[in-house]
């Protein structure tokens, strides 16, 4: 008990360092290098992805997007990476794939452990400087940085008949009472953020992850139960016998994704170099076919 009322204390104290540093925060200049031209069609998806610290994947996500995402899409990388090494090669990357980048202003005043907070703010972010770039967009589209499109998908197909589409997490008190969309992957009706000050970071207070602060604004107004609307079906593969989730486990989403976990290894765990390897020679048996 002692323990569990100190951990939570600790993520009260953490918590409030953040909040204290994200308005001036949100008012610092991220450095653009290229953003694309956005398609000629109007119903056009705008694709966000926060890359950190792993070009790799960013090189492969783009190479399955313009071969299995069958949608008009713009794409851009917001790079969140803490090693300027890394946002080099990542920037190398979507300069020869012709795709946006924009290097986000570090996030100095975040205490270690909470990336959930990083990506978070790190989406806030783009909401509040760069909601102009998809004004125009009838859908968007965000990404974490190591999912991969491997099927034939359709957004359009997917948003016909319900606001947004993705995976459903749910908070870890009463999951039967909030459920909310991770924003890792998730894809919206634009219209939905028209009129709304969007706030992506965890809540400590609604018990929940990466996303959860958008069900008062979003979830939560729909009669629907997202139970009862389209969304995504995982299913846990493992490239090994060990059953191992972090080391050898990966995600496969109904719609046709994969979703390979802890690509940047901020989890510190060994044998990563070794999973990565086996996902991308399942990426790139899809991409011969």
């Amino acid at each position: 008990m002692t323990r569990r009322i100190i951990d939570k204390f600790s993520r009260v104290y953490k918590s409030a360092i953040v909040s204290f540093n994200l308005h001036s925060y949100y008012k610092k200049h991220a450095q653009i290098r290229f953003i694309g031209k956005a398609p000629q069609n109007e119903n056009y998806c705008e694709l966000i992805v926060i890359s950190f610290n792993n070009s790799d994947v960013i090189n492969y996500q783009i190479k399955t997007l313009k071969r299995y995402f069958k949608h008009p899409f713009r794409y851009t990388v917001f790079d969140n990476s803490t090693k300027e090494d890394k946002s080099q090669k990542i920037y190398e990357v979507t300069k020869n794939e012709g795709v946006g980048y924009v290097r986000l202003p570090e996030q100095r005043f975040i205490p270690k452990g909470l990336v959930s907070y990083s990506h978070g703010i790190a989406l806030n972010y783009i909401f509040r400087n760069y909601k102009h770039l998809f004004c125009n967009a009838k859908y968007i589209g965000i990404l974490d940085h190591d999912i991969f499109c491997i099927e034939d998908f359709d957004i359009s197909c997917y948003l016909k008949n319900q606001p947004f589409y993705g995976l459903v997490h749910h908070r870890s008190r009463n999951p039967d009472r909030i459920k909310y969309i991770w924003p890792g992957f998730a894809f919206y009706k634009k219209s939905i953020f028209d009129n709304l000050s969007a706030d992506f970071r965890p809540s400590i207070r609604l018990a929940g992850d990466t996303g959860v602060r958008l069900y008062e604004s979003i979830y939560s107004k729909y009669s629907k139960d997202l139970d009862e609307l389209n969304m995504v079906v995982e299913e846990h593969r493992f490239l090994d016998n060990t059953n191992n989730v972090a080391n050898a486990g990966y995600s496969y989403f109904s719609s046709g994704w994969i979703h390979c976990w802890n690509a940047s290894n901020y989890m510190n765990l060994n044998g990563m170099k070794n999973k990565m390897e086996s996902v991308f020679k399942i990426i790139n048996k899809q991409l011969e076919e």
